[in-house]
């Protein structure tokens, strides 16, 4: 199968790593794909480090002409995308070479697949006063995809690794920019609604998957109010569906959330007072 893929990468701050996943793409086996850089309006030296990339017409670098969000960025990028699968790579995270012949060979011996998720090695960090600490480090998921652990949101539905046909974008409508927040869930509900039959979960570890919070981490500038306002957003837009109507998750959360709001802590105060406490016990 020599499809071509598109990779859409949306990045912001982040030239001191993103030379390594930019790397990661053109090591891939699989030689037939476009990376399509999507500057989400950076003030550190992305544009210096871009032009070391200059030379490969395989590289696509543009600046994102929607809201400054993750939403907003991998929306321009699929608006320049070619190919006949759609693909998501972070700036922060790396592939495997093999990442797209593998996961290209599922589609070739499953007609049926939609989209496909890859078990991925994670590792959540901090970085605070300079000094990276490591939370977490598993391979794999806790949960594994499915569309119930999506629907339940014990599969967070994170689009890093995720490839899904171009043409299943003419039934969705798309990424959110209006979503601060779960846009990438969002995203996902909607592969899972329209094609309920279509998710794949790949066992292969295929992924370096990143999260990172602290001073350089766009996780740090999240808020209760902004997570309540996205999870109130959710719940209206999918509070007709069958499945959404089956769990309350959500409603659990914007009850807490709502409860932190005006107490003087963000989400990262209590992250770090978990991990660490996790760590002194």
């Amino acid at each position: 199968m020599n499809d071509k893929v598109s990779i859409i990468m949306p990045t912001y701050n982040r030239a001191f790593v993103l030379w390594k996943a930019i790397l990661s793409i053109q090591t891939q086996t699989h030689p037939n794909w476009e990376l399509i850089v999507v500057n989400d309006r950076s003030t550190d030296d992305t544009d210096k480090l871009m032009r070391e990339f200059r030379n490969d017409p395989r590289i696509k670098y543009v600046v994102n002409k929607y809201s400054h969000s993750p939403a907003g960025g991998r929306k321009f990028g699929y608006e320049l995308a070619s190919g006949d699968f759609i693909s998501y790579l972070d700036s922060d995270n790396t592939a495997f070479p093999n990442w797209l012949e593998v996961t290209l060979e599922l589609f070739r011996n499953d007609s049926k697949a939609v989209f496909v998720y890859p078990s991925r090695n994670f590792r959540l960090l901090h970085l605070k006063k300079g000094v990276f600490q490591t939370y977490v480090e598993e391979t794999g998921y806790s949960v594994a995809p499915s569309i119930d652990t999506l629907w339940m949101h014990t599969f967070e539905g994170d689009p890093n690794g995720m490839v899904h046909r171009a043409s299943a974008m003419k039934l969705i409508q798309g990424w959110d920019e209006t979503f601060t927040l779960f846009e990438d869930y969002d995203y996902s509900l909607q592969l899972a609604q329209q094609y309920p039959d279509g998710m794949r979960y790949l066992k292969q570890t295929l992924i370096n998957y990143t999260r990172l919070y602290g001073e350089k981490g766009i996780c740090n500038d999240a808020t209760y109010k902004q997570i309540v306002e996205s999870l109130t957003q959710l719940d209206n837009k999918y509070k007709e569906d069958k499945n959404w109507k089956k769990y309350t998750w959500y409603k659990e959360q914007i009850e807490k959330y709502t409860s932190f709001l005006g107490k003087g802590f963000d989400p990262i105060d209590r992250i770090e007072a978990k991990y660490s406490k996790t760590k002194n016990d």
